[in-house]
């Protein structure tokens, strides 16, 4: 795990002590730290055209939620593009969300903004970060499942080396069940796109990077 990404989950984990510890002086505290395997594929696509290669890898999740209002959640997913040989991309991202529109616990409507912070591989050096607008919402289905849905805009985010006008979106779309009090397992399907536009002295034209695919994951909920 690179210095940047890493530095995300480290905070996460730090926010996720500190509502915890304090959680029973302000209030009810409801969260979850989780894995993922992400079976998704990794494509470039230039003008149009676009070639793609499976980049399955193993990634994680975490999300602590202050009297079901307040919230905090972290995310590191990766990719490991099988054409790129040891080269890894990851997506790190954290958000502070408020619920506009809470039913129950599991029925509600948040929105938040956060920061994205993308690495395409540790040789070659070049990483974006920026501003991200989120929405999120959930809608459940008897006592221990539910369906959600997350969207995120990142509008501008840093040029890097060869690129220039980087924007991105982000959408996953998944059920979670509880088996157990403490359990929860989770699928799902997550995309990620960056698209950018080449800076003319390096290269030229229209660029866009998707990775997407299936997920599927086990967390600890408390």
């Amino acid at each position: 795990m690179r210095k940047g990404t890493g530095s995300i989950l480290v905070t996460m984990l730090v926010a996720g002590l500190f509502a915890v510890s304090s959680g029973y002086a302000l209030g009810p505290v409801d969260g979850e730290v989780g894995v993922v395997w992400w079976a998704n594929e990794q494509s470039m696509g230039l003008d149009g055209t676009s070639v793609g290669s499976d980049a399955d890898a193993l990634g994680g999740r975490a999300e602590v939620w202050l009297v079901d209002r307040w919230g905090v959640r972290a995310g590191l997913y990766r990719a490991e593009n099988d054409m790129l040989g040891d080269e890894k991309t990851d997506y790190g991202s954290l958000d502070v969300m408020a619920r506009v529109l809470s039913v129950t616990e599991r029925n509600y409507l948040a929105v938040g903004v956060g920061w994205e912070q993308i690495e395409f591989g540790s040789g070659a050096g070049d990483e974006t970060s920026g501003l991200r607008v989120i929405a999120e919402g959930r809608l459940g289905f008897g006592g221990i499942v539910y369906g959600y849905g997350q969207a995120a805009y990142m509008p501008s985010l840093d040029d890097f080396p060869g690129a220039k006008d980087v924007d991105g979106m982000e959408y996953d779309l998944g059920v979670s069940v509880e088996p157990a009090p403490f359990v929860s397992l989770r699928v799902g399907y997550r995309t990620t796109t960056v698209d950018f536009q080449g800076d003319g002295a390096l290269i030229a034209g229209n660029y866009s990077v998707e990775t997407d695919g299936f997920h599927a994951g086990v967390g600890l909920h408390f």
